[in-house]
C-alpha cells in the first residue's frame, strides 16, 4: 500500500522536492543561408527562448520563463521562493557528414538547485543545427565571361578550338553555411572542362554540393564558337604573281570572295604601317586617274594577339606585288568589320596596278566588291596600223576586258 502511494505521488513530491515532470522536447532550428551555425546565431534565442550559454553562471530563469519558453513542466512542489533554476550549455559538435540528418548539435542541461545552492535536479534537451540551404555562389557568369578578351563570343579561322579558364575558388567564390568552406564539393563541370577542345557553341554549368548533399547547379556560361567557312564564290589569287590582268574593274563587280587561310606568318608591309597576312590580289589596268571601289566584309573571325583583339579586312590599290606603293586614301593599317568605300588617285592610265583585301592579322572574313566608278581601259586602233593591232598578254583593241 505505501509504495503504491509512493508510486502515484512520486518520491520527490513526498519528499517536498521540486523537480522536472518532463524536459522540454529536442529542437531542430533551421540554420538560414550563410549561418555561422555557431553560439552566436540569433537563430537559438528565437528558437529556444534562451541565448546559448556553456559556462552555466547566471544562466538563470524563472519558473515563468521555464514554462512560457518550452514545453518542459515542473512538479507542483516547485516554488521560486525555495528553489533556483539554471541551465547550462554543452559544446557545439559536428555530426561529421550530415549522414545523421543534421549539421551540428548541443545538449543544454536544465537545472534546479535548493535555497542553499545544491543541485536537487536536472534534465537534457539536445539542439540540433539542420542545413537545408545548398553553397551560395557570390559569382555571375561574368567571372568565366571576363577571362576571355572576347567573352567566349568567338568567330575562328579554324575549329576545334582549344579554351581554357579558371575555375571558381571555393572559400572565396563558393561558401556554405557553417563557414566549413573544406566540406563544399564540386561534383560536375557539364559540357567541358577548361583545356578541353570545343567546335561549337556550348553550355558549361558547374554542380557543388556541401556535406548535408545540398546541392545547386546554377553556374553556368556560354560559349559562343562558330568556325568559319568560306561563302563567296569568286576566285581567290593568294600569290600577287599569278592573279590575271583585268582590262576593266567591272569583271569583279559585285564578286563575292573570301580571304585565304593565314598561316600564321606576317608578309609584307602594308603603305609603311599595316603588314599583309592573308591577302587576295586582282589585277587591273587603270583606264582613268581615279577609281572609287566600295568593299563589304562579313562573318569575319577575330585574332587575339597578346591583350588586342583584331578583326576585319584592309584593302589598297597598290604597284603590282609592292605595296608599299599606295593609292588609297584610307591607311593600310585601318581595319574594316563594315562596308567601306576606297577613293583611289593618282593612277596612270594604261599602267598595271593590284586591288589587295588582306585580313586584319590573320582574320579570315566574306567580302564583295562593289565598283562605284573605274573606267574601263581601251585603245583605238590607228586609222593606218603598221600591223595586226593586237597586244598579247595586254589588251585587245576595243575588247577592253580580254587578258
Amino acid at each position: 500500500m505505501l509504495l503504491t502511494f509512493f508510486t502515484a505521488f512520486g518520491i520527490n513530491e513526498l519528499l517536498g522536492q521540486c523537480n522536472f515532470d518532463s524536459c522540454p522536447t529536442d529542437i531542430f532550428i533551421d540554420v538560414p543561408r550563410l549561418s555561422t551555425c555557431d553560439e552566436n546565431m540569433p537563430e537559438i534565442f528565437n528558437d529556444t527562448g534562451f541565448d546559448y550559454d556553456d559556462i552555466g553562471t547566471g544562466a538563470f530563469y524563472t519558473e515563468a520563463d521555464f514554462t512560457s519558453n518550452t514545453d518542459g513542466t515542473l512538479n507542483t512542489m516547485c516554488d521560486p521562493a525555495d528553489n533556483m533554476y539554471g541551465y547550462v550549455d554543452g559544446p557545439i559538435m559536428d555530426s561529421g557528414d550530415c549522414s545523421l540528418w543534421y549539421y551540428r548539435s548541443f545538449e543544454r542541461t536544465w537545472e534546479i538547485y535548493d535555497a542553499g545552492g545544491a543541485l536537487i535536479n536536472s534534465c537534457i534537451q539536445t539542439i540540433f543545427f539542420v542545413d537545408n540551404f545548398p553553397p551560395e555562389i557570390l559569382i555571375t557568369s561574368s567571372f568565366f565571361l571576363d577571362q576571355d578578351p572576347l567573352e567566349f563570343n568567338i568567330t575562328s579561322n579554324e575549329c576545334p578550338v582549344r579554351l581554357t579558364w579558371d575555375d571558381p575558388e571555393i572559400g572565396v567564390d563558393i561558401i556554405d553555411n557553417c563557414s566549413v568552406t573544406t566540406e563544399v564539393e564540386l561534383v560536375l563541370i557539364d559540357g567541358g572542362q577548361p583545356g578541353d577542345d570545343f567546335s561549337g557553341p556550348t553550355r558549361i554549368c558547374y554542380t557543388y554540393k556541401d556535406a548535408c548533399d545540398n546541392d545547386v547547379d546554377l553556374l553556368c556560361f556560354e560559349i559562343n564558337l562558330s568556325c568559319f567557312t568560306c561563302s563567296g564564290t569568286g576566285q581567290v589569287f593568294e600569290d600577287c604573281g599569278s592573279a590575271p590582268l583585268n582590262c576593266d574593274l567591272e569583271v569583279v563587280n559585285s564578286i563575292t570572295s573570301c580571304t585565304p587561310p593565314y598561316d600564321g606568318t606576317p608578309g609584307d608591309n602594308l603603305c609603311g604601317t599595316g603588314v599583309l597576312n592573308n591577302p587576295s590580289f586582282t589585277s587591273f589596268i587603270a583606264g582613268s586617274t581615279d577609281i572609287t571601289i566600295e568593299v563589304s566584309p562579313a562573318n569575319c573571325t577575330q585574332i587575339v594577339a597578346g591583350n588586342d583583339v583584331f578583326s576585319g579586312v584592309q584593302a589598297q590599290v597598290i604597284d603590282p606585288c609592292n605595296p608599299n606603293n599606295c593609292y588609297s586614301t584610307n591607311t593600310g593599317s585601318t581595319c574594316f568589320v563594315n562596308p567601306f568605300t576606297m577613293n583611289v588617285a593618282n593612277l596612270t592610265i594604261g599602267n598595271e596596278y593590284q586591288l589587295v583585301i588582306d585580313g586584319c592579322a590573320g582574320s579570315e572574313c566574306d567580302y564583295s566588291i562593289n565598283i562605284i566608278s573605274a573606267e574601263a581601259f581601251a585603245f583605238d586602233p590607228p586609222d593606218n596600223p603598221m600591223v595586226d593591232p593586237i597586244a598579247t598578254n595586254s589588251c585587245d583593241v576595243n575588247d577592253p576586258t580580254n587578258i
